[in-house]
């Protein structure tokens, strides 16, 4: 993107719901259950997506190397209603977390100068506890695989537009 790597992470925290096209829409499709029993409610497309993502049960900020910003997920996201775990030991608790039956989510977005320009990648990592939760999540990403990399690419390409704008 024709932006340096600092404008171009800032992006990618500034970008709101409403910047995004598809990703809302699934975020919301995905929520039903929760938003239906009162857990959640409906989010503010005027709020940026990396803070509404980390102040979603079960979602927190993780400590990054400069260039980067990082989230995580520790819960049962197979479940119907997800299952997040509220680990109130924060980044430190997330680490070491390794309780049999949960899955623990990483995600990240780095920015890399290339000449005058910049490169934005994203990466999501997956630590599944054990043997069942490996099964469990197994079939839940068959269902969720493809939103979840549309959701991805359609990050990505409003912190470009954003970016780009300024």
């Amino acid at each position: 993107m024709r932006a340096s790597p600092e404008n171009a992470l800032a992006a990618v925290e500034a970008t709101t719901l409403g910047d995004v096209r598809l990703t809302g829409l699934l975020l919301v499709l995905r929520s039903l259950p929760s938003i239906a029993t009162g857990r959640l409610r409906l989010p503010d497309r005027r709020r940026p997506l990396f803070e509404l993502l980390v102040s979603t049960p079960g979602f927190l900020e993780l400590p990054a190397p400069a260039g980067t910003i990082a989230g995580g997920y520790a819960g049962r996201p197979w479940r119907l209603r997800a299952e997040p775990l509220e680990l109130a030991g924060g980044p430190q608790e997330f680490a070491g977390f390794d309780e049999p039956g949960y899955a623990k989510v990483t995600m990240h977005f780095a920015a890399f100068a290339e000449g005058s320009s910049s490169r934005l990648v994203t990466e999501t990592r997956i630590h599944l506890t054990d043997e069942n939760a490996r099964r469990a999540f197994g079939r839940y990403w068959l269902v969720v695989r493809l939103g979840s990399d549309a959701i991805r690419r359609d990050w990505l390409q409003a912190a470009r537009r954003r970016a780009e704008a300024r």
